[in-house]
């Protein structure tokens, strides 16, 4: 999670590949609970390859791999 003054701004789950299904699930899940529990509504889901939108009980989160997320924030 990335936090600021208390806040959470974002939530990011990080795994290799989310083809699998159960993988995927306990993932998803993951980043729903954090959402749940924080109220943080920035969700991200790091893969090595994947990249969607995932629209799961009223939350949104971004799928995207790493090394795009890595040019983006600069590193």
């Amino acid at each position: 999670m990335v936090c600021k003054n208390n806040k959470v701004l974002q939530a990011i789950q990080v795994s290799y590949d989310i083809s699998a299904y159960r993988t995927r699930r306990r993932e998803v899940n993951g980043l729903l609970m954090a959402a749940r529990v924080t109220g943080c509504e920035n969700l991200l889901l790091l893969t090595d390859h994947e990249s969607e939108v995932i629209e799961q009980d009223g939350h949104r989160m971004k799928v995207q791999p790493v090394h795009e997320w890595c040019v983006e924030i600069g590193i």
